[in-house]
């Protein structure tokens, strides 16, 4: 109805940043958007004997998949240094991993989040291009047509909303 302008929903912090602030109290002024993969992120080599195969001669999967997530790492980070960025591999693995075989086949899954849309964009760019090069250099492929990121866009909390809730907690004297 009309008479509802917003609701309040108390959460215990999910990480350390007020601790470490020694602030009782926070609060958030969105809520992160997301890209996620239901389908996993899948670098293919060939596979070779790791025992008679010269370096310079194998196409690993394992690490082109090692490659991409230094490449990813470095280009996330000089996002999230101007931005809200946050990531993690969620899921690595070789599949049908052998003790005397190159990886021939490497999944990987990536939970990606940022308040900023722009973020989120310049996130999958990185991606792409990072799963490009490494592939280019390392003599392998992935399955770029394959992959099709759900994504879910960033909530900002309405301003005025937000405004009453910080003076509220301000003449609770808590300082935010």
């Amino acid at each position: 109805t009309d008479s509802v302008a917003g609701f309040v929903e108390a959460h215990i912090e999910q990480e350390t940043t007020l601790d470490e602030l020694d602030m009782p109290l926070g609060l958030v002024t969105g809520i992160a958007g997301n890209i996620r993969f239901p389908e996993y992120i899948e670098f293919y080599g060939r596979a070779a004997h790791t025992g008679t195969t010269r370096m310079d001669k194998r196409h690993s999967a394992e690490r082109t998949a090692r490659d991409f997530l230094n490449r990813l790492d470095a280009s996330c980070t000089k996002i999230a240094d101007r931005g809200e960025l946050v990531w993690e591999v969620v899921d690595h693995h070789v599949v049908n991993p052998s003790q005397t075989s190159v990886p021939a086949h490497v999944r990987l899954n990536l939970d990606i989040r940022s308040t900023r849309a722009q973020d989120l964009d310049a996130a999958m760019s990185a991606i792409i291009a990072a799963a490009d090069n490494v592939c280019a250099k390392h003599g392998t492929t992935w399955n770029r047509e394959g992959v099709k990121p759900q994504r879910q866009a960033p909530v900002m909390m309405d301003e005025g909303l937000r405004s009453a809730l910080y003076r509220a907690a301000s003449k609770a004297r808590f300082s935010l």
